[in-house]
């Protein structure tokens, strides 16, 4: 089996005993049940690794992002363990949009990372310890696209990186 497939699984059976079995996706469809921009078929739909809800399947739904930032609030010490932040982001598909990046290859890199941070609440990249300098070189890519007016926002506010096994040994000592 593939680092990546074998990371995953093994991150969301842990995020299932923290958050719930039915609020964890593996493979999420971004586009599944949307009513809105991103409906299946007409748009790219992004897949990420894992998804953690309550998923958001409209424009800016207000019950739902309200759903999102309580659950969020509720589960202050994971996010302060991962000192992961609530972003800029005002549409998020689900609260958690987990990537696994075991790639060489910068542009699924800069999309996962985008992808993470567009979808997500809160998006979360994890990486192989071999891949950490790569990936921070793509963060800064992105911070300085912003920091430089090439793009109007920056769209890694919402985004945290870790690398593989710092994450799982965090994940293995949270506790309820």
């Amino acid at each position: 089996m593939y680092w990546a497939d074998e990371a995953k699984l093994e991150i969301a059976k842990r995020f299932k005993e923290v958050f719930g079995n039915d609020l964890v996706r593996a493979e999420w469809r971004s586009s599944a049940k949307n009513e809105d921009w991103l409906k299946i078929g007409e748009v790219y739909s992004p897949r990420p690794d894992i998804a953690v809800g309550p998923f958001n399947t409209l424009t800016q739904d207000i019950r739902t992002i309200g759903e999102m930032k309580q659950k969020f609030d509720g589960e202050k010490d994971f996010f302060r363990l991962f000192d992961i932040r609530q972003g800029n982001n005002e549409n998020p598909r689900c609260l958690l949009a987990i990537e696994i990046e075991g790639s060489r290859r910068g542009k699924y890199s800069v999309g996962n990372l985008l992808n993470s941070a567009i979808l997500g609440y809160a998006g979360i990249v994890i990486v192989k310890e071999e891949l950490w300098e790569d990936i921070k070189r793509i963060e800064s890519y992105l911070d300085g696209a912003f920091k430089h007016g090439k793009i109007k926002e920056k769209v890694t506010k919402n985004l945290a990186l870790f690398k593989y096994e710092d994450f799982k040994q965090k994940l293995g000592a949270f506790e309820r």
